[in-house]
């Protein structure tokens, strides 16, 4: 499912049949049109916007986003490791850097995000 969604979001016109190496993911009774729909149905508030080639205007914008928090975080003397759509950081800046996270994502896209936290064993 994520491989066609993300397939979604980079063509801009309806998918006539599954990308490539994903046909065999699906039970043989599964068309691309059925699953096209489950997704529409599953993100119904964004479906408008499958087959619309927004996916590398979407990487840009997070790619902002997490700019802006690393430059947020250097302005406030916190140290932290840009991992894809994370930041790695000292267990007791988490609550801070959360909430950086969150304020900057709001600036940007006008939306309330979320933000998960992971523990990572500690490294001695």
């Amino acid at each position: 499912m994520k491989k066609v969604f993300n397939t979604l979001l980079f063509i801009d016109k309806p998918l006539a049949r599954f990308p490539q190496g994903t046909r065999e993911l699906f039970p043989k009774y599964a068309s691309v049109g059925t699953v096209v729909e489950l997704l529409s149905r599953r993100h119904e508030p964004i479906a408008h916007l499958l087959c619309e080639a927004i996916g590398y205007r979407i990487m840009f914008i997070e790619s902002q986003i997490m700019v802006d928090v690393l430059l947020k975080l250097l302005q406030q003397g916190i140290t932290a490791l840009p991992v894809h759509d994370a930041v790695i950081v000292a267990k007791s800046r988490a609550p801070i850097v959360k909430e950086v996270m969150l304020s900057v994502f709001r600036a940007h896209t006008g939306v309330e995000g979320a933000v998960e936290e992971e523990e990572e064993e500690e490294v001695r």
